[in-house]
């Protein structure tokens, strides 16, 4: 019982972290003195930045002995495994896109509106201190974090394949429900794209001997690579 409840802590604080730091991390500093309303957005982004390299430290040690077990296991065939990454991050953006086109189908039967998934092509951005930190935070540290928590964070609160694929696109989706208002279909809609794509990091996770590189790095390049893949065929 006692593990449950701290794999719950884990995943909550995770996704209350995600959600409100940003805002409440700014208000802490302006507690301590520092006027943030006079920081340029530089300045703002580094100290973002900072809080969320902070924030994958802490998830890291949440688990830490199945990080590094696992990541020991994915550089013992780093060439190859990473040429297998690329296939599941082509197959997961094809997915990802399938779940897209299903429900602006379904949001527009029930007359509700629809927003696509944002994908931004950072290779058409100029390159400066700005997209460094872009990249750090949106396209590495970000989805690090979530993929931790919500794949490994499933697999320790649940048993049973279907059981954990299914918690990990629930718990997956609450990070962006969470965040918008609407009706029901409206949320339903918007954030199916999202339970697709979890469901298929746990299931990626699960057909590689449960190793959360693999999942790791497959949301890394579908954050990095699906903007311009889909850009250039669809």
């Amino acid at each position: 019982m006692g593990k449950i409840i701290i794999n719950i802590g884990k995943i909550l604080f995770a996704i209350i972290s995600l959600l409100y730091a940003e805002k409440y991390y700014f208000k802490f500093l302006n507690i301590i003195g520092i006027n943030v309303s006079e920081l340029t957005v530089l300045t703002k982004d580094i100290l973002l930045l900072i809080m969320y390299i902070v924030l994958a430290v802490i998830i890291y040690f949440f688990y830490k002995e199945k990080i590094n077990y696992d990541l020991k296991r994915f550089k013992r065939r780093m060439f190859s495994n990473i040429l297998l990454t690329i296939v599941f991050f082509i197959g997961v953006a094809f997915i990802v896109s399938a779940s897209e086109h299903l429900s602006s189908v379904l949001a527009s039967s029930f007359k509700v509106s629809y927003e696509d998934i944002k994908h931004i092509n950072i290779f058409n951005i100029n390159v400066n201190l700005n997209l460094v930190i872009f990249v750090i935070k949106n396209i590495i540290l970000i989805p690090i974090i979530k993929t931790v928590i919500i794949v490994l964070g499933s697999n320790d609160l649940f048993s049973g394949k279907k059981t954990i694929l299914l918690a990990s696109g629930l718990i997956g989706s609450a990070f962006h429900f969470l965040n918008i208002d609407g009706s029901f279909l409206f949320i339903v809609f918007n954030t199916f794209p999202f339970f697709t794509l979890y469901v298929s990091l746990a299931y990626i996770y699960q057909k590689n001997n449960k190793n959360i590189s693999f999942s790791v790095m497959t949301y890394i390049l579908y954050n990095l690579l699906a903007g311009p893949l889909l850009d250039r065929i669809l």
